[in-house]
This record gives C-alpha cells, structure tokens and sequence, in this order.
C-alpha cells in the first residue's frame, strides 16, 4: 500500500489521520540473545479485519482536464452499507 501522507498508529496499526481509512496488520517481534524474531502467524493490530468486496455502479466517468478523469461510483444495491 502506498498512499502519500499516510500515518499509522505504531501500537495497533490504525490510521492516524486522513485519507486511510483502514488500518494495517502489526506483528509480535521478540528479542531473544540479541537477535530479533518476527511472528508471521499470529498478525494483529487494526489492519487483521478480512477483507470485504464491493459490487459499484459507475455513475460518472468524466475528462476533468486533460490528464485529470473524474470516476463516481455508488453500491450497486440500494441497501448496502459501504
């Protein structure tokens, strides 16, 4: 993920600000005999919630400029909470 002014708490991986809106995975690190040890297995943090996938209607696809496009979407249903 690369968003430009990003920032993330570093305790539990949740946005600290806008434009992210979800939070990243963190992971146990451990300090053993001076050597550091990461614990892929057990992820944490804010970011750990699964993935949802979104069904959106194109509203507006529309040349703002030259090289600006302008893409408006919305839930394809009605009901869907985005």
């Amino acid at each position: 993920m690369n968003v430009p002014s990003s920032c993330f708490h570093l305790a539990d991986g949740s946005p600290a600000r806008a434009p992210i809106f979800r939070g990243l995975r963190t992971y146990p690190l451990t300090e053993r005999n001076g050597r550091l040890f990461l614990n892929l297995h057990r992820p944490g943090g804010d970011g750990i919630r699964a993935a949802r996938t979104l069904t959106l209607r194109v509203v507006s696809n529309r040349n703002v400029s030259t090289f600006i496009k302008e893409l408006l979407l919305e839930p394809a249903d009605d009901w869907a909470k985005v």
